[in-house]
């Protein structure tokens, strides 16, 4: 398992900035499981208004790192873990 995640450097590096994002978020919100909507608004999480209207276009890269509870986060790293290692050793 190790070879796997030194071998995969940018998919591990993405999880670990996932890691980091949630714990902050965390702390942030005040929530370690489920997240209310608003922190994480204003944090940066895509929502549209702020997108097209006000021209938050920086939205569209910071939701990436956002999840709105531990099982949202643990199911998008799994599945980042599985597909990245895939698009990584081609």
């Amino acid at each position: 398992m190790l070879n796997a995640i030194r071998d995969s450097k940018i998919t591990s590096t993405l999880i670990l900035f996932n890691l980091i994002a949630y714990l902050i978020s965390a702390l942030l919100s005040g929530e370690l499981i489920d997240m209310e909507i608003e922190p994480l608004v204003n944090m940066g999480a895509l929502y549209a208004p702020y997108v097209v209207v006000d021209g938050e276009w920086w939205r569209l890269l910071s939701a990436m790192f956002l999840h709105g509870g531990m099982t949202h986060l643990l199911m998008n790293m799994f599945s980042l873990y599985i597909v990245g290692r895939g698009v990584e050793m081609y």
